[in-house]
């Protein structure tokens, strides 16, 4: 599931409806409009608070990107490497931003 926030700020409902949702679907937490920040320290510091939230005393689980059973028996050299490189990135990637 997709969930989109408010770029400047996570309100309670927010965080009470993802934990929620949590047990019924996976989710990927997507900062909406991100762009409109002006200052990237914004984001920064709004990206902190988020993964206090996602990663704290009390988490919320989100989608794991970690693919671990893919079968790269069948791809060339190459693929493999792309393939490997991007679950790389993906595990390295907490936050999605839309802009």
């Amino acid at each position: 599931c997709f969930y989109f926030m408010m770029p400047h700020r996570v309100t309670p409902l927010d965080v009470d409806f993802m934990r929620r949702l949590q047990t019924k679907a996976s989710i990927v937490p997507i900062v909406a409009k991100a762009d409109t920040m002006m200052v990237p320290d914004e984001l920064a510091d709004h990206l902190r608070r988020l993964h206090q939230i996602f990663a704290g005393d009390n988490p919320i689980r989100v989608f794991d990107f970690g693919e671990t059973n893919i079968d790269t028996s069948w791809l060339n050299e190459d693929d493999n490497a792309s393939i490997h490189s991007a679950t790389n990135a993906l595990s390295e990637a907490s936050f999605t931003r839309v802009g």
